[in-house]
């Protein structure tokens, strides 16, 4: 069977130095197949939810990668074999072109297209389903990275609407190994800000290209020059 090979987006850390060379982009170097990436993925977000106080995924075993056109993975637990199934989030991006896309997004219609992700593995797994499945939403490309007012508004939206999995997050890899996982589902609600969700929702978010840092005038550091 042919491996499923898909676009990669650019991501990555930018090192800066003090007075010596110019800021140095350094792009992951992320993989074209898919179960390559899932595997990324998963594995980055396990890595940061080992180090969190009380570990998002508590896992009794290694993960199983499953063949495509399937759950992506099987998650040994104490409580059981439970599933683990990942997302892409993409927002406006035309015939798969992470070029073409803006880096400015309105909150609420980035919030309404990862809804729209939820409901549609929602929908596809269905509410009646026997299977214990978690959901891990992740960004590769730096245009489409959720602002802290998306994550906000997707826990809340998290706690008001139906919907059945045992755990949603989000997670957006920094390096091949490192990045950060969000947790929406579940969430202490008295950690939810309060807020009035249809300004938050009205709010634009521009993101920076990580590959356009500048040296700073003084030497000692570097500017972030965003596109017009």
């Amino acid at each position: 069977m042919t491996t499923h090979e898909k676009p990669t987006g650019t991501n990555g850390p930018v090192r800066i130095t003090g007075g010596g060379p110019p800021p140095q982009f350094q792009a992951v170097p992320f993989p074209c197949s898919k179960p390559e990436m899932e595997a990324l993925i998963l594995r980055g977000a396990l890595k940061f939810s080992a180090g969190m106080e009380k570990p998002f995924y508590s896992l009794a075993g290694e993960p199983i990668q499953n063949k495509e056109n399937d759950l992506d993975f099987q998650l040994p637990t104490a409580s059981g074999l439970q599933h683990l199934d990942q997302a892409e989030i993409v927002h406006s991006m035309h015939q798969g072109d992470y070029a073409g896309a803006p880096n400015r997004y309105r909150v609420g219609d980035m919030v309404d297209t990862v809804w729209g992700v939820i409901q549609a593995k929602e929908k596809k797994y269905g509410e009646r389903r026997k299977l214990a499945v978690h959901l891990l939403l992740y960004s590769v490309d730096w245009r489409f990275l959720l602002s802290e007012s998306c994550i906000g508004l997707l826990r809340a939206y998290c706690l008001r609407r139906k919907q059945h999995f045992v755990s949603i997050a989000y997670y957006a890899p920094i390096t091949v190994d490192e990045g950060i996982l969000w947790p929406l589902d579940p969430f202490d609600p008295a950690s939810l800000p309060h807020v009035d969700e249809a300004t938050v929702r009205n709010n634009v978010v521009t993101n920076g290209n990580p590959a356009m840092f500048t040296p700073a005038p003084n030497g000692m550091g570097a500017e972030l020059r965003f596109d017009k």
